[in-house]
């Protein structure tokens, strides 16, 4: 079922919800029923967003945004009313963020490029142990003690569990499309909290040859 136009960010904790961005410079947040109800844009000003992810509550939202003559930082907005919050210092790289289950923490990439937990309610960024540099994530483990991550660009992706504490990483599987025919690698992925299903994108290249007779 086609939910309506924009580049799909995450879905509602219920699972009712679709939040999107829709146009560039600046875009528009909007959140799309996934079921009945009427589409809706959250008031966000001049921010142009690249990504966003849901609070837990279900009434806000974080986003990876950036606001005329600055840095991309995180925010946290009000659905209702559009009340914004700085999360984070300016400086952050990617287009990737992800709120923590119990909404504390949002997994993001520094000015250095490395994955961190920046605190919603202030604080330095704590480090994903772990992690290399440029891994994405993809999802936490439900007690929160462990981060999924990958590396865009790689057939078959490779996701690999981080232990939070140690930064021990165990390789918890191998994905790809069933046709990998000019695939290079995948886009966005995100998974369940209980990681029973994922889901992913990932852009097709093909081409075809043709035999042109009657030249000479």
């Amino acid at each position: 079922m086609r939910l309506g136009d924009g580049l799909g960010f995450s879905l509602s904790p219920d699972g009712q919800w679709a939040l999107v961005g829709v146009g560039h410079s600046p875009s528009r947040l909007d959140v799309l029923p996934c079921g009945a109800g009427e589409p809706r844009t959250i008031p966000s000003g001049e921010l142009d967003i690249d990504d966003g992810s849901w609070f837990p509550d279900g009434k806000s939202v974080c986003v990876l945004a950036s606001e005329s003559g600055r840095t991309s930082r995180l925010y946290r907005i009000d659905i209702a009313t559009g009340a914004r919050r700085v999360i984070s210092d300016e400086g952050i790289t990617y287009v990737d963020c992800l709120v923590s289950p119990d909404g504390n923490f949002v997994a993001a990439h520094g000015p250095d490029h490395i994955l961190a937990r920046f605190p919603v309610d202030g604080g330095p960024p704590l480090p994903v142990k772990g992690a290399l540099e440029t891994e994405r994530v993809v999802g936490w483990s439900g007690d929160q003690k462990a981060a999924f991550v990958y590396m865009r660009g790689e057939l078959p992706a490779k996701v690999f569990r981080l232990d939070l504490e140690t930064g021990e990483r165990t390789l918890w599987r191998e994905i790809s499309p069933p046709d990998r025919t000019g695939v290079e690698g995948l886009g966005t992925m995100r998974m369940r909290q209980d990681a029973s299903a994922f889901a992913y994108s990932y852009y097709q290249s093909l081409g075809a040859l043709y035999v042109v007779e009657g030249l000479l």
